[in-house]
């Protein structure tokens, strides 16, 4: 997951491709349709929603905080 995070950051407007498989895409499109021919960062959070992410104003980004701290 946080190697996910890194690469989606390190290129916001990177496309998804580069770090997801075509299954992994499907999957993620199968669920959020509105992601198709969207950017890399849209399908991070989407992992990160799959995970609990709410994807609220309030909270920090996916994956930002170390386990085990608040």
């Amino acid at each position: 997951m946080i190697q996910l995070r890194e690469l989606a950051r390190g290129d916001e407007k990177a496309p998804p491709d580069r770090f997801l498989t075509e299954a992994e895409r499907a999957v993620l499109e199968q669920k959020y349709p509105e992601l198709e021919g969207q950017e890399g960062d849209a399908y991070a959070i989407a992992v990160a929603k799959t995970g609990g992410y709410l994807d609220r104003s309030s909270d920090s980004l996916p994956a930002s905080r170390r386990c085990g701290k608040d």
